[in-house]
């Protein structure tokens, strides 16, 4: 089902590149306390984190949800991965009693960018970051997407 994702994002999407020269983003900050998943805890062990797969839209969600929730929260602990969504442009009555009641559904965390910190400064579509071992929240690479199972297996 994967390598189905896969195929469909890497022929829409094609690659991606997303800094311009120069530009400056930030470092992802996993300890910091806007930083939650859809109920409400921290990243754990926010030095171990490798991968940061960022959905900034419902549509790229979409497109990876029934994935990663056949997977569960097990696998993404084991490839040291966070899923990170944008859902800063969500009323806040819509995320608060419609949206996190059924992220707490799903088998698999989602850390929520509520204010656009993090996810809009990196992706505009599907992405995979990784982060530089041993410097938690230092970006290394930008990957698309369709990459994901190579970089990760």
């Amino acid at each position: 089902m994967i390598r189905k994702i896969l195929l469909f994002v890497l022929f829409f999407m094609g690659s991606t590149a997303f800094c311009t020269a120069g530009e400056k983003r930030p470092d992802f900050d996993f300890s910091s306390p806007e930083l939650t998943d859809q109920y409400e805890q921290a990243v754990p062990n926010p030095e171990q984190v490798r991968w940061v797969l960022l959905v900034p839209n419902k549509t790229a969600h979409k497109q990876v949800h029934h994935e990663l929730d056949q997977q569960g929260d097990a696998w993404l602990k084991e490839k040291k991965m966070i899923v990170m969504v944008d859902i800063s442009g969500m009323p806040s009555l819509i995320t608060k009693f419609i949206a996190l009641p059924k992220m707490r559904n799903y088998r698999y965390k989602i850390y929520l960018d509520r204010d656009e910190h993090w996810v809009s400064h990196w992706a505009q579509e599907l992405s995979v970051v990784e982060i530089v071992d041993g410097h938690p929240g230092k970006v290394q690479t930008i990957h698309n997407f369709a990459q994901l199972r190579s970089l990760v297996d």
